[in-house]
Protein backbone atom coordinates (compact mmCIF):
# COMPACT_ATOMS: atom_id res chain seq x y z
CA UNK A 1 0.00 0.00 0.00
CA UNK A 2 1.43 3.28 -1.15
CA UNK A 3 1.16 6.87 -0.04
CA UNK A 4 -1.03 7.96 -2.43
CA UNK A 5 -3.82 7.37 -0.20
CA UNK A 6 -4.93 11.00 -0.62
CA UNK A 7 -8.58 13.36 -0.89
CA UNK A 8 -9.21 15.65 -4.28
CA UNK A 9 -6.58 18.11 -3.08
CA UNK A 10 -3.85 15.88 -2.81
CA UNK A 11 -3.28 16.25 0.83
CA UNK A 12 -3.41 13.11 3.08
CA UNK A 13 -6.60 13.61 5.16
CA UNK A 14 -9.20 10.60 4.12
CA UNK A 15 -7.74 6.83 3.78
CA UNK A 16 -9.38 5.23 0.18
CA UNK A 17 -7.35 1.78 1.06
CA UNK A 18 -7.85 -1.06 3.28
CA UNK A 19 -5.92 0.08 5.94
CA UNK A 20 -6.05 3.41 7.71
CA UNK A 21 -3.09 6.21 6.95
CA UNK A 22 -0.26 5.74 9.36
CA UNK A 23 0.67 9.05 11.40
CA UNK A 24 4.09 8.73 12.76
CA UNK A 25 4.05 10.03 15.83
CA UNK A 26 6.61 12.71 16.41
CA UNK A 27 8.55 10.80 14.20
CA UNK A 28 10.14 7.20 15.02
CA UNK A 29 11.55 7.44 17.66
CA UNK A 30 12.68 4.17 18.62
CA UNK A 31 16.52 4.51 17.69
CA UNK A 32 16.57 8.22 17.20
CA UNK A 33 15.21 11.09 19.38
CA UNK A 34 11.98 11.97 18.51
CA UNK A 35 10.71 15.11 17.26
CA UNK A 36 14.08 15.41 14.53
CA UNK A 37 14.99 15.44 11.58
CA UNK A 38 16.44 11.98 11.78
CA UNK A 39 13.45 10.74 13.41
CA UNK A 40 11.13 12.07 10.49
CA UNK A 41 13.50 10.48 7.74
CA UNK A 42 13.14 7.09 9.58
CA UNK A 43 9.52 7.64 9.80
CA UNK A 44 9.44 8.06 6.18
CA UNK A 45 11.64 5.23 5.62
CA UNK A 46 9.24 3.03 7.46
CA UNK A 47 6.33 3.62 5.49
CA UNK A 48 4.78 6.21 7.53
CA UNK A 49 1.79 8.45 5.46
CA UNK A 50 2.07 11.05 7.53
CA UNK A 51 4.60 12.50 10.33
CA UNK A 52 3.01 14.38 13.55
CA UNK A 53 4.91 16.81 15.48
CA UNK A 54 4.82 19.35 18.45
CA UNK A 55 5.29 23.13 17.46
CA UNK A 56 6.57 25.70 20.16
CA UNK A 57 7.86 28.73 20.39
CA UNK A 58 11.17 30.09 21.95
CA UNK A 59 11.99 33.21 23.44
CA UNK A 60 13.48 34.91 20.83
CA UNK A 61 10.45 33.98 18.37
CA UNK A 62 11.44 30.55 17.12
CA UNK A 63 9.45 28.31 16.00
CA UNK A 64 10.61 24.51 16.90
CA UNK A 65 9.50 21.28 16.84
CA UNK A 66 9.44 20.16 20.48
CA UNK A 67 7.13 18.72 22.47
CA UNK A 68 7.85 18.98 26.41
CA UNK A 69 6.95 21.96 27.64
CA UNK A 70 9.97 22.53 29.40
CA UNK A 71 13.63 21.78 29.49
CA UNK A 72 15.55 20.65 32.81
CA UNK A 73 12.56 22.22 34.57
CA UNK A 74 12.59 25.64 32.54
CA UNK A 75 9.74 26.71 30.21
CA UNK A 76 11.06 26.61 26.85
CA UNK A 77 9.14 29.84 25.73
CA UNK A 78 12.07 31.35 28.23
CA UNK A 79 14.66 30.02 26.50
CA UNK A 80 15.97 31.29 23.05
CA UNK A 81 16.45 28.86 20.00
CA UNK A 82 19.99 28.82 20.80
CA UNK A 83 20.41 28.09 24.44
CA UNK A 84 18.00 25.23 23.62
CA UNK A 85 20.34 23.98 21.04
CA UNK A 86 23.38 24.00 22.73
CA UNK A 87 22.06 22.39 25.68
CA UNK A 88 20.68 19.10 24.16
CA UNK A 89 23.56 19.37 21.50
CA UNK A 90 25.29 17.77 24.24
CA UNK A 91 22.69 15.16 24.20
CA UNK A 92 23.50 14.74 20.47
CA UNK A 93 20.62 16.37 18.96
CA UNK A 94 19.24 19.68 18.56
CA UNK A 95 15.53 20.16 18.06
CA UNK A 96 14.79 21.43 14.35
CA UNK A 97 13.18 25.10 13.40
CA UNK A 98 9.66 24.07 11.98
CA UNK A 99 10.75 26.52 9.09
CA UNK A 100 13.68 23.74 8.23
CA UNK A 101 11.31 20.71 8.38
CA UNK A 102 8.62 22.10 6.10
CA UNK A 103 11.68 22.82 3.53
CA UNK A 104 12.73 19.39 3.79
CA UNK A 105 10.05 17.59 3.61
CA UNK A 106 8.27 19.73 0.83
CA UNK A 107 6.61 16.95 -1.39
CA UNK A 108 8.38 14.60 0.51
CA UNK A 109 5.47 13.14 3.22
CA UNK A 110 2.30 15.14 4.87
CA UNK A 111 2.27 16.53 8.28
CA UNK A 112 0.24 16.88 11.27
CA UNK A 113 1.72 19.82 13.02
CA UNK A 114 0.09 20.02 16.59
CA UNK A 115 0.16 24.13 18.27
CA UNK A 116 1.57 23.34 21.92
CA UNK A 117 0.08 26.85 23.00
CA UNK A 118 -2.27 29.02 22.29
CA UNK A 119 -0.99 32.04 19.81
CA UNK A 120 1.26 30.06 17.49
CA UNK A 121 -1.68 29.71 14.33
CA UNK A 122 -0.32 33.15 12.66
CA UNK A 123 3.29 32.27 13.05
CA UNK A 124 2.71 28.96 11.95
CA UNK A 125 0.38 29.47 8.94
CA UNK A 126 3.05 32.36 7.38
CA UNK A 127 5.38 29.20 7.01
CA UNK A 128 3.38 27.15 5.69
CA UNK A 129 2.42 29.38 3.31
CA UNK A 130 5.56 30.76 2.52
CA UNK A 131 6.74 27.28 1.98
CA UNK A 132 3.76 26.37 -0.30
CA UNK A 133 2.87 23.31 2.50
CA UNK A 134 -0.92 24.55 2.86
CA UNK A 135 -2.08 21.23 0.50
CA UNK A 136 0.01 18.91 2.58
CA UNK A 137 -0.29 19.61 6.49
CA UNK A 138 -2.62 19.93 9.42
CA UNK A 139 -2.84 21.95 11.79
CA UNK A 140 -4.47 20.04 15.03
CA UNK A 141 -4.87 21.68 18.39
CA UNK A 142 -6.84 21.24 21.46
CA UNK A 143 -7.20 24.85 21.78
CA UNK A 144 -10.43 25.73 19.70
CA UNK A 145 -9.71 29.63 19.34
CA UNK A 146 -6.67 28.91 17.97
CA UNK A 147 -8.46 26.41 15.30
CA UNK A 148 -11.21 28.85 15.00
CA UNK A 149 -9.13 31.67 14.16
CA UNK A 150 -6.15 29.90 11.65
CA UNK A 151 -9.88 28.98 9.48
CA UNK A 152 -10.93 32.21 9.84
CA UNK A 153 -7.88 34.09 8.64
CA UNK A 154 -6.19 31.08 6.92
CA UNK A 155 -8.93 28.89 5.09
CA UNK A 156 -6.83 26.94 2.75
CA UNK A 157 -4.89 25.13 5.45
CA UNK A 158 -6.73 22.26 7.16
CA UNK A 159 -7.18 22.10 10.69
CA UNK A 160 -7.50 19.08 12.89
CA UNK A 161 -9.33 19.16 16.48
CA UNK A 162 -8.15 17.38 18.89
CA UNK A 163 -10.25 15.73 21.96
CA UNK A 164 -9.76 13.24 24.49
CA UNK A 165 -8.42 15.73 27.55
CA UNK A 166 -11.18 14.48 29.45
CA UNK A 167 -9.77 11.37 29.92
CA UNK A 168 -6.81 12.35 31.68
CA UNK A 169 -8.45 14.97 34.11
CA UNK A 170 -7.65 14.46 37.70
CA UNK A 171 -11.13 14.41 38.80
CA UNK A 172 -13.65 12.72 36.15
CA UNK A 173 -16.28 15.52 34.83
CA UNK A 174 -18.71 14.10 33.09
CA UNK A 175 -20.03 17.01 30.96
CA UNK A 176 -16.32 17.20 29.28
CA UNK A 177 -16.32 13.54 28.86
CA UNK A 178 -19.78 14.19 26.91
CA UNK A 179 -18.52 16.80 25.14
CA UNK A 180 -15.47 14.67 23.84
CA UNK A 181 -17.59 11.84 23.00
CA UNK A 182 -20.12 14.15 20.84
CA UNK A 183 -17.89 16.60 19.25
CA UNK A 184 -19.75 18.12 16.55
CA UNK A 185 -20.97 21.37 17.76
CA UNK A 186 -17.14 21.94 18.46
CA UNK A 187 -16.02 20.87 15.05
CA UNK A 188 -18.80 23.28 13.39
CA UNK A 189 -17.90 26.03 15.16
CA UNK A 190 -14.65 25.62 14.79
CA UNK A 191 -15.17 24.78 10.44
CA UNK A 192 -12.40 21.78 11.41
CA UNK A 193 -11.20 19.79 8.62
CA UNK A 194 -10.31 16.61 10.90
CA UNK A 195 -11.11 15.69 14.63
CA UNK A 196 -8.52 13.97 16.33
CA UNK A 197 -9.87 11.67 19.45
CA UNK A 198 -8.59 9.61 21.82
CA UNK A 199 -9.27 5.94 20.30
CA UNK A 200 -11.02 5.39 23.98
CA UNK A 201 -13.68 8.20 22.86
CA UNK A 202 -14.65 6.12 19.71
CA UNK A 203 -18.33 5.40 21.56
CA UNK A 204 -21.78 5.62 20.42
CA UNK A 205 -21.58 5.41 16.55
CA UNK A 206 -18.75 8.14 16.49
CA UNK A 207 -16.91 7.14 13.31
CA UNK A 208 -20.54 6.56 11.78
CA UNK A 209 -21.69 10.34 12.85
CA UNK A 210 -18.50 11.76 11.89
CA UNK A 211 -18.61 10.06 8.85
CA UNK A 212 -22.18 12.01 7.83
CA UNK A 213 -20.31 14.89 8.69
CA UNK A 214 -18.07 13.71 5.86
CA UNK A 215 -15.19 14.30 8.72
CA UNK A 216 -11.85 11.96 8.52
CA UNK A 217 -10.74 10.70 11.86
CA UNK A 218 -7.27 10.04 12.92
CA UNK A 219 -6.90 9.02 16.58
CA UNK A 220 -4.57 8.77 18.89
CA UNK A 221 -2.31 7.21 20.37
CA UNK A 222 -2.31 3.54 19.54
CA UNK A 223 0.44 0.97 19.46
CA UNK A 224 -1.13 -2.11 19.79
CA UNK A 225 -1.69 -4.08 16.71
CA UNK A 226 -4.71 -5.97 18.09
CA UNK A 227 -6.37 -2.39 18.55
CA UNK A 228 -5.18 -0.90 14.60
CA UNK A 229 -7.18 -3.85 13.37
CA UNK A 230 -10.23 -3.23 15.29
CA UNK A 231 -9.80 0.27 15.00
CA UNK A 232 -9.66 -0.19 11.30
CA UNK A 233 -12.96 -2.52 11.02
CA UNK A 234 -14.50 0.60 12.66
CA UNK A 235 -13.69 2.77 9.49
CA UNK A 236 -11.08 5.14 10.89
CA UNK A 237 -9.15 7.23 8.56
CA UNK A 238 -5.95 7.53 10.16
CA UNK A 239 -3.85 6.55 12.93
CA UNK A 240 -1.23 7.98 15.09
CA UNK A 241 1.86 5.69 16.23
CA UNK A 242 4.93 5.05 17.62
CA UNK A 243 4.96 1.55 16.07
CA UNK A 244 4.95 2.81 12.25
CA UNK A 245 6.99 0.13 10.61
CA UNK A 246 5.12 -2.97 12.54
CA UNK A 247 1.86 -1.52 11.46
CA UNK A 248 2.99 -1.10 8.10
CA UNK A 249 4.19 -5.02 7.77
CA UNK A 250 0.94 -5.95 9.74
CA UNK A 251 -1.38 -4.21 7.46
CA UNK A 252 0.46 -5.23 4.92
CA UNK A 253 -0.36 -8.98 5.73
CA UNK A 254 -4.00 -8.09 6.34
CA UNK A 255 -4.55 -7.20 3.16
CA UNK A 256 -3.47 -10.28 1.47
CA UNK A 257 -4.95 -12.50 4.15
CA UNK A 258 -7.98 -9.92 3.48
CA UNK A 259 -10.64 -9.07 6.12
CA UNK A 260 -12.06 -11.32 8.71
Amino acid sequence: MGRDSCDGRGDVMQSIHIRPLLIAHRGTGERVTENTMEAFEEAIAHGADSIETDVRKTADEQLICFHNRKWKRRPVHLLTYQELADETSMFGWKPPRLSEVLEEFHGRVHLNLELKGRGLETDVAEQVKRTGMQDHVLVSSFHERSLRHLKQTVPDIPTGLIIGRSLYQNKFQLQNYIQDVFPERRLKRIGADVVCPHYRLLRMKFVQRMNALEIPVHVWTVNDLYRMKKLAKKGVDGIITDRVADAVDMFDEWSVEGIE
